[in-house]
Order: C-alpha cells, then sequence, then structure tokens
C-alpha cells in the first residue's frame, strides 16, 4: 500500500493528469458526438422519404406511363388477318438428305399482305421436321415457329405474316435445310 504522505514521482503525476485531461475530453467529445449524430438523424428521416416517395414515382410512371406506349400493340388490318389467298411450302421426301438441294419447295417464295400473307408448310416426308425461325426474326414469328412445332408426313403449320420483311427459318433436326419468306406490304413494298 502507497503512504499518502510521500510524493508521487513527477512523471507518474503528468500519466495521472494525462489520464484526466483524456476522460474528459473523451466525455466532452462525446456530448458533441451524440450532438451531431442527433442532428443527422433528423436529417435522414426527410431524405429518406424523400427517396422512397421518389422511387414510388419512378416505378408509377414506368409501368403505367412508358410500359404501355413502348410496347404499344400495332393495329393490324382484318385483310392481313384474313388474307384471301396463300402460299404453300412443300417439305419434300427426302429433305434429310444432304446431296438433295429441294427441301423446302419453294426455298424463297415471296408473299403480299392482304393478298396471300398466310404460308401453310405441308410435310410430305415420312421423317419428322421442324420450321424454326433463325435467331433475329421477329418475335411472333419466333414465337409461332420454336423447335416444338414437329410435323410428320402430312402434316401442316401454318403462319400469317402482318408485316413486311425477310423471314429466315430452318429445319432444327436438319440444319442444312433452310428457306426465306419475302413479305411485302400492300403496294409491293
Amino acid at each position: 500500500m502507497r503512504n499518502p504522505f510521500v510524493p508521487l514521482p513527477p512523471v507518474y503525476g503528468r500519466l495521472l493528469d494525462f489520464k484526466k485531461a483524456y476522460i474528459v475530453n473523451g466525455v466532452r467529445s462525446n456530448l458533441m458526438n451524440r450532438r451531431r449524430r442527433n442532428s443527422a438523424l433528423t436529417l435522414a428521416g426527410p431524405m429518406t422519404l424523400g427517396l422512397i416517395v421518389a422511387l414510388s414515382a419512378i416505378i408509377v410512371f414506368y409501368q403505367f406511363v412508358y410500359l404501355p406506349s413502348a410496347g404499344g400493340s400495332q393495329e393490324i388490318p382484318e385483310e392481313f388477318l384474313s388474307p384471301p389467298g396463300f402460299i404453300q411450302v412443300l417439305i419434300v421426301e427426302g429433305s434429310i438428305n444432304l446431296d438433295q438441294e429441294e427441301n423446302f419447295v419453294p426455298r424463297e417464295p415471296t408473299v403480299t399482305l392482304g393478298v396471300d400473307n398466310s404460308v401453310v408448310w405441308l410435310s410430305q416426308d415420312p421423317v419428322l421436321h421442324t420450321v424454326t425461325a433463325d435467331p433475329g426474326s421477329p418475335d411472333d414469328f419466333a414465337d409461332a415457329a420454336s423447335r416444338s412445332n414437329f410435323l410428320d408426313i402430312d402434316d401442316t403449320f401454318t403462319f400469317v405474316f402482318t408485316s413486311p420483311g425477310e423471314y429466315k427459318y430452318h429445319c432444327e433436326p436438319h440444319p442444312w435445310m433452310r428457306g426465306t419468306i419475302i413479305v411485302l406490304g400492300l403496294a409491293g413494298e
């Protein structure tokens, strides 16, 4: 036990003074930090609320204004949907043979919207074939002409084209079998 009447060495006294100053300053700095933190919290609430309102406005705009106008459906004339004529493309017997040049006959028919824009593929081959849209084809053709429409002998696949362009397709199991449908507009566009 230390004798209280004996003075402390000068170095030890300085350490005690430093600890006192540190504790006092630490308490002061904690009080100041609390004040700063409280003022930051008072700003955080309104800023968070403002951010939530802004994000909600963006979502509402995107869902109810942008999406309906961006993906708007086009009006398709009735004569395009029910043309008076059609074109038949035959999948001839022996199309599986690599040396046979005639697979889809005709290979590149030209159709006109409102006249004969309905195309019917008829399989005359006992081997299963498909009419599969090439990558990059318009969505409606790509969805209808997918890998799942296998055609057996005497089976048909029909598609009505509603916009001008070149529509390339192939047989999925036999990729050397390729064809193109050329669709012209009303005035030969």
